[in-house]
């Protein structure tokens, strides 16, 4: 999420040539996407970059290598021997000062081609050479490196933004764990379950191909996505939830809409975007800021909706305020204390008892039950 942007200097004052440099410019701030073999990468771009009229580029061959610097053959670790974790190449026509460090230092110790070793090593590559970089630890839990470092090409002078690659722990588990409670200043993209934990911060977006746990006062400072379920309690997100399986929030607050590929429970809970569920969506205590919609059964108790109610299966609302309609494709019951600001609908029966109040229209299919502490302020209508 966060935005990245190259600052061209030197520039000169003839017209042709300042846009030449500016298109170079941007090609070697924005080239290249993710990294070969890593389980999740961050958005690649320098964050400073300088040039003159002779200066020339060099990528790496692979689509996924980034300018200048490719990684490769990130492996699975070995449990308590040194073994290789990542190969870098430089890809550049000149030298490449790199380090790589480790997220968690406790986690073991790196070794360099030198001989140097510890949380971070560093590596001196002239143009086209590589470095196979070891580590040695006692984990079988996945973890994570950062590459950061300079590359420098005569008139070419750049600096990396950190690229933040995770590999697979030597169990064969297929996982991301997130419980460091350190903030990672990037997109991160997984194969495989995640659990984000001990109050750890994703400033950027967390996509997902498996579940995903949020918990313990953890932020994701961008947009969750997921193809497998989606978790998240005593926590924030501060954009859009779109899980592929059933979604649960619990004392939760989204900055955003939620889609749930399955069912969808919310409770303690505020979403500042609308809810919606293809099964069963069920919201108590909480506050959605915009329609909720249930492709089974809905349920609503002691909550406000900014927005619409409806169910295509069985409806109920209790103690609570739906600030538009309310509908349902089969039956739809106002229990207690409930107030609709706009009109009700049911498909088949309708209930509105015990002090419910609906001040738009009311209309329904099959039958009505009104007990005298409730009102429709509006018209009743069968059919």
């Amino acid at each position: 999420m966060t935005d990245r942007r190259s600052r061209p200097r030197n520039q000169r004052s003839r017209q042709s040539s300042s846009l030449t440099r500016r298109a170079l410019v941007t090609a070697a701030a924005t080239s290249g996407a993710g990294i070969l073999g890593t389980l999740f990468t961050s958005p690649v771009a320098f964050s400073d970059v300088s040039l003159s009229r002779t200066s020339s580029i060099a990528t790496g061959s692979q689509t996924q290598s980034i300018l200048g610097v490719s990684p490769s053959d990130v492996k699975r670790r070995q449990q308590g021997v040194s073994s290789p974790l990542v190969t870098v190449t430089n890809n550049s026509g000149g030298a490449a000062d790199l380090t790589i460090a480790l997220a968690d230092c406790t986690v073991g110790n790196l070794y360099a081609p030198s001989g140097t070793s510890g949380c971070s090593v560093s590596v001196a590559l002239s143009a086209d050479e590589t470095a196979t970089i070891e580590l040695s630890t006692q984990t079988t839990s996945d973890l994570s490196f950062i590459i950061s470092g300079t590359l420098n090409d005569g008139d070419i002078s750049a600096e990396l933004d950190p690229i933040i690659v995770s590999t697979y722990g030597s169990a064969g588990s297929n996982d991301v764990d997130l419980t460091s409670g350190n903030t990672f200043n990037t997109d991160i993209s997984a194969s495989g379950d995640v659990q984000v934990t001990n109050g750890t911060t994703v400033i950027g977006d967390l996509d997902v191909d498996g579940a995903v746990n949020v918990t313990e006062d953890s932020t994701i400072d961008g947009t969750l996505n997921a193809s497998g379920d989606a978790d998240v309690k005593n926590s924030n997100v501060t954009g859009p939830i779109d899980a592929g399986g059933d979604t649960t929030l619990t004392n939760t607050t989204v900055g955003s809409a939620v889609t749930s590929g399955g069912n969808l429970k919310a409770s303690n809970t505020t979403v500042n975007g609308f809810v919606e569920s293809p099964n069963d969506a069920d919201i108590l205590y909480s506050t959605i800021n915009g329609n909720v919609s249930s492709g089974n059964n809905g349920t609503v108790k002691h909550s406000d909706i900014s927005g619409e109610f409806s169910s295509d299966s069985d409806g109920l609302v209790v103690d609570s305020t739906i600030e538009q309609d309310a509908s349902s494709l089969t039956n739809l019951k106002l229990d207690t204390n409930v107030v609709v600001e706009g009109s009700v609908s049911a498909s088949s029966n309708l209930t509105i008892v015990s002090s419910s109040v609906v001040k738009g229209d009311a209309k329904y299919g099959g039958s009505l039950s009104l007990d005298n502490s409730s009102e429709v302020q509006g018209s009743i209508t069968k059919g």
